[in-house]
């Protein structure tokens, strides 16, 4: 027998934001008007695709961090590093925020005249920031000096490395770049493949009686899911729910 999905329920208005959040990141600009559109937006294409990223806006505060990997490729190259998609992600920031992604490097090594793959994983972090847009120009221009900057890559991975052939930032990544046959001879690493993504964190944890508390999801600022005329909330869930699948995919 099939659950009854409670729509009214905070637990499942917080998914359906987060899956938005993620269909918007992952759409283009037709693609996002479309979404506003099926959520019942209508009017100018540059306000329905505003009223949808009010609709899925978060606040990173205190103690609080969530994922970046919707709004970045899985993997990159060194024929295409830049791994930004170009969709900011609907979060702003209370103090000061980071983003730490732990990546695999895909290095092209050579030894005795003859050059090989290997896998290494690592971490790439931002300095501090204030502002969402800064952080992820940071990101992506550190990425680049990786490929592009010898010494920048041999201080990450704490020694030297001829050449950066590619940067998986997800477990999905590292199975598609590994996949592809030029670099189909690279051992895979050992490390579990959930354990890579690119994630935002407050810089400040938060405390219960003296102890640390562990990070929590982002605080919901964005505005409540509309309830009138009757049952457009539970609408606008509905077609998220079916539809997030198929556009985030």
């Amino acid at each position: 027998m099939t659950r009854r999905i409670d729509y009214a329920d905070p637990a499942v208005i917080a998914d359906a934001r987060r899956q938005l959040a993620e269909m918007y990141a992952t759409a283009d600009k037709r693609g996002r008007t479309e979404i506003g559109r099926k959520l019942g937006y209508s009017g100018k294409p540059a306000n329905i695709r505003r009223s949808v990223r009010r609709l899925a806006q978060y606040t990173i505060k205190t103690g609080e961090q969530t994922s970046l990997n919707p709004f970045f490729r899985p993997y990159t190259t060194i024929e295409n590093p830049d791994p930004y998609l170009g969709v900011p992600p609907p979060y702003s920031i209370t103090g000061h925020a980071q983003i730490s992604a732990f990546v695999m490097y895909l290095i092209r090594k050579e030894e005795g005249g003859y050059f090989y793959l290997e896998t290494r994983s690592g971490w790439i972090n931002t300095e501090l920031f204030t502002e969402m847009d800064k952080g992820m120009r940071q990101f992506t221009r550190k990425v680049d000096r990786l490929y592009f900057d010898e010494e920048a890559l041999a201080r990450e991975l704490k020694e030297s490395y001829p050449g950066l052939e590619g940067i998986a930032f997800s477990g999905d990544g590292v199975n598609q770049l590994l996949a592809r046959p030029e670099y189909d001879s690279a051992v895979p690493p050992r490390e579990p493949l959930d354990n890579y993504g690119i994630f935002l964190y407050s810089t400040k944890h938060a405390y219960a009686k003296g102890r640390r508390l562990p990070y929590s999801p982002p605080s919901v600022t964005g505005r409540a899911f509309p309830t009138r005329p009757k049952g457009r909330r539970e609408k606008m869930i509905r077609y998220i729910r079916l539809a997030h699948p198929r556009r985030v995919k």
